[in-house]
């Protein structure tokens, strides 16, 4: 998982070009524990390279944030970000954590696309380019 990870930071590094047009959708338990290259992350965020949608599902006092909620929220509430993120911007999205997630999340942004594509035949279309292309990446582990 980490070793996956730090292949996106190299990615982000060398792609990133100052107007947030990489996503890292990143859960984890807890900040302080799991927070994988938090630090790189963060300064990617500084230098605008890098956009971050992190979820620490133990770290609320009341209840558990998840990547997919934090996803749906973003930006509004039912996904605009991502899309607009993927459609408008070219941007590229990674996925980092535990595989249930991951599937979670991807079924999030398979929601959010096809709402607005109209199709989730297209939508898949869509999100297998974009994997071709590097452009959208899932790195899960159980």
């Amino acid at each position: 998982g980490a070793t996956s990870i730090s292949s996106s930071a190299t990615t982000v590094e060398s792609n990133g070009d100052g107007n947030d047009d990489n996503i890292l959708v990143f859960g984890c338990r807890s900040k302080a524990k799991d927070y994988y290259y938090g630090e790189e992350w963060e300064e990617f965020v500084t230098t605008k390279r890098l956009r971050i949608i992190p979820a620490f599902s133990r770290d609320q006092k009341v209840g558990k944030l998840y990547v997919q909620r934090a996803l749906r929220e973003a930006g509004g509430g039912s996904g605009e970000l991502i899309v607009q993120h993927i459609l408008e911007h070219n941007g590229a999205v990674y996925i980092a954590g535990g595989s249930k997630m991951a599937r979670a999340v991807k079924d999030e942004i398979v929601e959010a696309l096809t709402n607005t594509l109209g199709s989730e035949k297209t939508t898949k279309k869509l999100l297998n380019k974009l994997k071709r292309t590097g452009k959208f990446s899932i790195e899960a582990w159980s």
